[in-house]
């Protein structure tokens, strides 16, 4: 009786721990829009984040919904994480040498460019931002090596660390941040580390950076993005988020030019 008392009680917990790991796993449920061009996934509220492109166009256009296959539509709030990021066939990246251009539809919500979303987009020529974005994250565009220029359109308020990462031919960035802050931040955007840097291929070592030697920032107000303001915003608020600018804005290496 004992030995079936512990036998019974064994496999009550093999039970237990299998209806657990059954409810830790991923039930992320991933559908196709009706245009056949997005993979997306819906939240409890019926907010669509964009994970996939499957089109085959090289003039994307990123929607302000999608429309699920019983005729619902959803808002897309978010985009994925590697968005456009391509795959060989064993799984390792490749590069995206489909998509040249990309637009967000006016009426779009989404607020962020994540990680990675146009990581080695090789054909990428431009992007152009909706008015509710906010935040480009680390190595959104690495590797994006056709892109020569980009608009940080007005509300655009932090920019990501190696964010442009082996853009090669990226020339100008023209900067028209006026966002409204709170009293202890600057003008400016926020901005990562070497968030405009390349990498010496020739060196064959990742230590090794070094800007374009052709490329300008183009902002509002070059005072703005001073060496001796930025140090005394970070004195006073202990925050880093402003300090790279220094690089751009000083000695041989300023790149900062007025915007025309």
């Amino acid at each position: 009786m004992k030995r079936f008392i512990k036998l019974s009680v064994v496999f009550v917990l093999l039970v237990a721990i299998t209806l657990s790991l059954v409810a830790c796993g991923d039930k992320t449920v991933y559908y196709t829009d009706m245009t056949g061009n997005w993979e997306f996934t819906l939240d409890e509220n019926g907010k669509a984040t964009l994970t996939g492109y499957k089109g085959q166009s090289e003039n994307v256009v990123i929607p302000a919904s999608v429309n699920h296959a019983d005729g619902t539509a959803h808002d897309v709030l978010w985009l994925a994480d590697g968005l456009f990021v391509a795959y060989t066939d064993k799984g390792i990246y490749a590069e995206n040498k489909l998509v040249k251009t990309v637009t967000f539809d006016a009426n779009c919500l989404v607020e962020e460019i994540p990680f990675r979303t146009f990581y080695m987009c090789t054909a990428l020529e431009s992007v152009s931002f909706n008015n509710e974005m906010k935040s480009i994250k680390d190595f959104a565009f690495y590797g994006c090596s056709s892109l020569e220029s980009i608009t940080i359109t007005q509300q655009i308020s932090s920019l990501g660390a190696y964010t442009f990462l082996r853009c090669t031919a990226l020339k100008d960035v023209y900067i028209y941040s006026d966002f409204v802050h709170g009293t202890k931040e600057l003008n400016i955007p926020k901005i990562g580390d070497r968030c405009f840097f390349l990498i010496d291929d020739a060196k064959k070592d990742d230590s090794q950076y070094y800007v374009s030697k052709d490329l300008k920032i183009h902002v509002k107000d070059v005072s703005a993005y001073s060496e001796s303001i930025i140090n005394e915003h970070k004195k006073e608020t202990k925050s880093q988020d402003y300090k790279y600018w220094n690089y751009y804005n000083s000695g041989d290496n300023n790149r900062l030019v007025p915007l025309a």
